[in-house]
């Protein structure tokens, strides 16, 4: 299947198909997320959440272009990366090199993938990138975020050793807990979660989907985790898009997404303060704002 995608490059990067394919499209999202245990003075912080980049033979110049383009346009606090760097893991370490330098000067916390992790020594040459870029990767473990918050990063649900209780051990002193991980499938075994929010990839918002269902999932759990806002026991879940394709260089129905948090202490809510859709060309469309989505949760 992986010879079948990348034989289709010269032709899914035609002008109108591409178009058609939804791959040259990229949309930004920035949400305002209150919650009552968001330490208050840490009110207005703020996390760009990148996922699935894939970089490798099926993501194109212009995707790693507008895609790096507009991480440097929306300033955060942080900057977190939600695994899947590369087609395979001798290209995650090609991509977090080329990132280092965007990302200069910016908090980064990362954690691993399923692709970054396929063979004997892709944990290692991962590692060493990661090191080399000067980022944090917490994997099965909490770091401190902001104020009485801490960020929870777990290791990939297939190719990793997720360990979640080690995690809970770790985080049942923070006020507030921000869950990263690759894969939302670890989240059902999560009973009852220790973190707030959680903020995940894999599923590339199903990449291609027909009235909303996915053609093909890569989970367990199919449409369950599929693409947007979550609610389970209790806790938040934020599932991204992500970036590039794997397998195919083909999206349908799930544009590629970056997505930026704002975190306020108040009553439990989010609201979508602003979207925005970068083409072909680099055109810019507002087509969210102010009054896009606002949802409040008793």
């Amino acid at each position: 299947m992986r010879s079948v995608g990348r034989a289709m490059v010269p032709v899914i990067r035609l002008g109108a198909i591409r178009r058609i394919s939804g791959t040259e499209r990229l949309e930004t999202q920035v949400w305002e997320y209150s919650h009552p245990l968001w330490p208050a003075a840490s009110d207005g912080f703020s996390v760009l959440f990148v996922s699935d980049i894939h970089y490798g033979k099926l993501l194109s110049h212009d995707q790693f272009d507008r895609m790096t383009g507009a991480i440097a346009a929306l300033d955060s606090d942080c900057v977190l990366l939600g695994g899947d760097f590369g087609e395979d893991a001798e290209d995650s370490p090609k991509c977090i090199g080329l990132l280092a330098p965007i990302l200069r000067g910016r908090r980064v916390i990362a954690v691993p993938g399923n692709h970054d992790l396929c063979g004997a020594v892709s944990r290692d040459a991962l590692e060493a990138a990661v090191r080399d870029a000067g980022w944090e990767m917490p994997v099965n473990r909490c770091v401190p975020l902001t104020g009485g918050a801490a960020l929870a990063g777990l290791d990939d649900f297939r190719e990793g050793t997720p360990d979640a209780e080690a995690v809970r051990l770790e985080a049942q002193d923070a006020s507030f807990v921000l869950f990263l991980c690759h894969n939302p499938d670890a989240l059902a075994d999560i009973v009852p979660p220790f973190y707030h929010l959680a903020l995940c990839g894999h599923t590339h918002g199903g990449q291609v989907t027909v009235f909303g269902r996915p053609v093909f999932s890569s989970s367990v759990y199919r449409g369950r985790y599929l693409t947007g806002w979550k609610r389970e026991n209790g806790a938040d879940i934020l599932i991204g898009n992500g970036i590039g394709t794997s397998l195919l260089p083909v999206r349908l129905g799930a544009t590629p997404q970056i997505i930026k948090i704002v975190f306020r202490r108040g009553s439990a809510g989010r609201k979508l303060a602003e979207s925005a859709v970068y083409g072909p060309g680099g055109k810019k469309q507002i087509v969210g704002g102010d009054n896009a989505d606002d949802c409040r949760r008793g």
